[in-house]
């Protein structure tokens, strides 16, 4: 369960972004095992990760929150929140409202 699988494709250049916007389903308590391997493998120093919103059937979103504050922080990246969602109306207006980042 606490194996990094490598990713196969290769990641954008996150240079030019000053705001990355990440979304997983949550999958026992925390970020699927692929969210850690980006945060390995992608430069996301003095970038903003947008609140994460990801999707659970019954994890609140404060169970995964401490794996994305620490990745977040030991990459130098400040988190901004989080967002659990159920159905694509409230993704799509939690992403219009948090468009401004």
């Amino acid at each position: 369960m606490n194996s990094t699988p490598q990713i196969k494709t290769k990641l954008p250049d996150l240079t030019t972004y000053q705001t990355v916007y990440i979304g997983f389903p949550t999958w026992w308590q925390q970020p699927p095992m692929i969210i850690h391997s980006l945060f390995d493998e992608a430069d996301f120093k003095d970038k903003t990760i947008v609140p994460p919103f990801t999707t659970s059937m019954s994890t609140p979103l404060s169970d995964s929150l401490p794996y994305l504050r620490k990745m977040s922080k030991s990459s130098g990246a400040t988190l901004a929140g989080g967002f659990r969602y159920t159905n694509k109306n409230d993704l799509k207006n939690f992403l219009l409202k948090n468009s401004s980042y």
